[in-house]
């Protein structure tokens, strides 16, 4: 199976994902993919996949390796087809050191 084919690209209820996955909530996910715009998480749920942005990632860092699992924080959604939770896996934003890039 695709990556892409993880999640259900459905109209999801936002409501109740948003319940499920509040803003800064802290969450444990895998990599599933690189792309030149970021990283694809896996966070086990089939309505939604999570995205790190690559402004995240600090200078010379490195994406982490595909299927490794991350820490994140929740900081935001794209409420259209792509069903996509952004989360911050920045070690700053994770400590509160440093807010996240639109905020």
């Amino acid at each position: 199976m695709k990556w892409y084919e993880l999640i259900n690209h459905d109209k999801v209820d936002w409501n109740k994902i948003k319940q499920k996955y509040p803003m800064w909530k802290k969450i444990e996910c895998r990599v599933i993919a690189h792309r030149p715009f970021g990283v694809f998480l896996d966070i086990e749920d089939k309505e939604v996949l999570g995205i790190v942005a690559v402004i995240d990632f600090e200078e010379d860092t490195a994406y982490p390796a595909v299927d490794s699992v991350v820490t994140g924080v929740v900081i935001g959604y794209t409420e259209d087809s792509r069903n996509q939770i952004w989360i911050s896996i920045n070690p700053k934003v994770l400590s509160g050191e440093k807010l996240p890039f639109g905020h």
